[in-house]
């Protein structure tokens, strides 16, 4: 909410809805569109709250470190952890 507030404040600019699928653009397209994507990962995505200053302002410092710790150790386990694709893609090479 608080970032939707900041948007309305400052009166920053959305931009045009995209209703095509975005699946089909390719990288060029998307950078000429002005189009700037989302994380594609529980990483990125807390690099990007661990940078972002809003965040950090409504959250607090303390609560703000918290939530971002949190997050990377999620990251952090979900990475090492061995999903049943992997077991069953690689498995087999072995026996």
């Amino acid at each position: 909410l608080a970032a939707g507030l900041e948007g309305i404040e400052q009166g920053i600019d959305p931009g045009k809805p995209h209703r095509e699928n975005m699946y089909h653009y390719s990288d060029a397209e998307i950078a000429a569109a002005g189009i700037e994507c989302l994380p594609k990962n529980l990483s990125e995505a807390t690099d990007a709250i661990a940078a972002d200053a809003l965040a950090h302002d409504v959250l607090g410092a303390d609560m703000h470190k918290a939530f971002v710790d949190f997050k990377r150790a999620e990251w952090e386990s979900y990475h090492n952890t061995v999903s049943a694709w992997e077991t069953e893609r690689y498995l087999r090479l072995f026996g």
